[in-house]
């Protein structure tokens, strides 16, 4: 900031519970507030929870993803409620927070490590 901030505002500090949305469930924690310096160009906006067209649009992505599966390709499944939606329409459980593998459109491996990850990629080479 080049100029000197004027203003101070206090704001939510929230997180998700961890523990509850590695088990699939979403639910925001109230940490308390904090004064921060205020400038409305400078301050990142607000994170909302899914709304019901980010939920019709998830589904959308997970009908168009698993329509052009490859039964002989490894799928790499990242983290998110996006991917989930990919999960639930393939029939599949999978981690919310963690990385899954789906070969032939079975699980072959959930909340994979890094090393479990390259000798996947490495065996499919």
């Amino acid at each position: 900031l080049q100029k000197k901030v004027l203003k101070l505002r206090e704001v939510e500090v929230m997180d998700i519970d961890e523990q509850a949305f590695r088990n699939g469930i979403v639910k925001a924690r109230l940490f308390g507030y904090l004064k921060i310096p205020y400038e409305r160009r400078c301050i990142q906006g607000r994170k909302l929870g899914s709304l019901p067209s980010e939920e019709i649009i998830q589904k959308a992505i997970a009908e168009d993803i698993t329509e052009g599966m490859n039964n002989d390709f490894l799928y790499i499944i990242g983290p998110g409620t996006t991917t989930r939606a990919i999960m639930q329409r393939l029939g599949l459980s999978c981690t919310l927070l963690g990385i899954d593998a789906v070969y032939k459109k079975e699980v072959i491996g959930l909340d994979l490590s890094e090393r479990e990850l390259l000798k996947l990629v490495n065996k499919e080479k």
